[in-house]
C-alpha cells in the first residue's frame, strides 16, 4: 500500500479516502485491469481458422500480461514485498506463456 500511495503521489491514509478497504481497492485495480485487457481483446481482428484465432488471441493476452506481471514484480522487489520463490515462479510463468506462443505460431 505505501508502494501504491508513492506512485499516484499520495500518503497511504489517504488511498482510504477513496476506497473503504485494502480488498476494496484491489478489486477497483483488478476490475480497471480486467476491462483494460477486455478492450485490448476485443480490438484484435481473428481470422475465420479457430486455431489461428486462438493463437492470436492469445498472442494479445500475453503481450499484455507479460510486461504488467513483470512490472509489478520489479516494484515488489524494489519494496521489499512479496517472497523470492513467489516472484521466480511468476517470472517462469510469464516466460512459458511467451515461449509457448512464439512456438505455436
Amino acid at each position: 500500500m505505501h508502494a501504491l500511495a508513492r506512485e499516484v503521489g499520495m500518503r497511504q491514509p489517504s488511498l482510504y479516502a477513496y476506497f473503504d478497504s485494502k480488498s476494496a481497492l484491489y478489486d477497483a485495480m483488478f476490475a480497471d485491469g480486467n476491462r483494460q485487457l477486455l478492450e485490448r481483446l476485443d480490438a484484435v481482428q481473428l481470422p475465420r481458422n479457430p486455431r489461428t484465432a486462438l493463437k492470436k488471441l492469445m498472442g494479445a493476452f500475453v503481450d499484455f500480461a507479460v510486461p504488467r506481471l513483470r512490472a509489478q514484480f520489479a516494484r515488489l522487489a524494489l519494496d521489499g514485498e512479496g517472497s523470492d520463490s513467489g516472484r521466480m515462479i511468476a517470472q517462469r510463468l510469464g516466460n512459458r506463456c511467451a515461449l509457448e506462443l512464439a512456438e505455436a505460431s
